[in-house]
């Protein structure tokens, strides 16, 4: 007498079996005893393509925040299986903010890590800094940065996170770091022509508009008060977006 029974398995990658929405697509194997070619389904049927080699991929971006069955079926005598469950969960989320945005010559600026992570933990090993320079960039791997620029102007910042569950995020932000100007015993004059980076737009990140340009306005008025430069605003056509936008002034001590 046989008893059949499925004597086989299958493999994920590394042993991995949690993964977030913005994961690569994944390799699975198949593997039975009588080394037959089998069959791979997945709960839902979608997220998943056979590749009829005892081999499939499975793309997470594809599938919702859930858990999830992979059957493999394969014939030896009858038609015999095994299944695998893994999941799928929300996509870690890197962030940062910074305490000023006022540069002073050798004195470091703070960098606040503000990343979460619902589906996986993060450590204070989780993360990888670059700071960008003339050269090449600054690397850190703590969760929060102590930084000295050497100059004012717009500085490029990356930040990577990578949670237990091997889960990825990145975010890269253009810090814009402003000369301090002293105005004790001095009178001050902006006319914008020499197209000052220590005036900078700004705007939520949430909000996708910011229509301030800085230039020689076509309508509305007649061009800048003084020479071809000036901050302005301009909606085209009759309907405004939402906007909540602003202009900073350089930093006065």
């Amino acid at each position: 007498v046989r008893v059949l029974e499925a004597d086989a398995v299958i493999e994920f990658e590394n042993d991995r079996i949690n993964y977030c929405e913005n994961d690569q697509p994944f390799l699975i194997t198949g593997v039975n005893l009588p080394d037959v070619i089998g069959t791979f389904t997945i709960e839902g049927g979608v997220g998943l393509t056979d590749h009829h080699n005892n081999t499939a991929t499975v793309n997470p971006s594809l599938l919702d925040i859930n858990q999830y069955t992979v059957t493999y079926s394969y014939v030896d005598g009858t038609t015999l299986s095994v299944t695998h469950d893994f999941n799928v969960g929300k996509m870690p989320e890197a962030d940062f903010n910074w305490a000023t945005e006022c540069y002073q010559e050798g004195q470091s600026v703070f960098l606040k890590n503000t990343s979460v992570s619902t589906f996986g933990n993060i450590t204070d090993t989780s993360f990888l800094w670059k700071i960008n320079t003339p050269t090449g960039f600054d690397q850190y791997t703590t969760r929060n940065v102590t930084h000295v620029f050497p100059q004012a102007g717009n500085h490029t910042i990356v930040l990577e996170m990578e949670n237990s569950y091997g889960c990825i995020s990145t975010i890269t932000k253009t810090f814009p770091l402003r000369p301090t100007r002293a105005l004790s015993g001095e009178t001050y004059f902006e006319d914008f022509e020499t197209q000052p980076i220590s005036w900078q737009k700004g705007k939520p990140e949430e909000l996708p508009v910011n229509s301030w340009k800085l230039g020689d306005p076509e309508k509305g008025f007649a061009g800048a008060f003084s020479g071809e430069y000036c901050w302005y605003t301009y909606i085209a056509g009759s309907t405004a977006p939402i906007e909540q936008s602003w202009i900073t002034s350089p930093c006065f001590n």
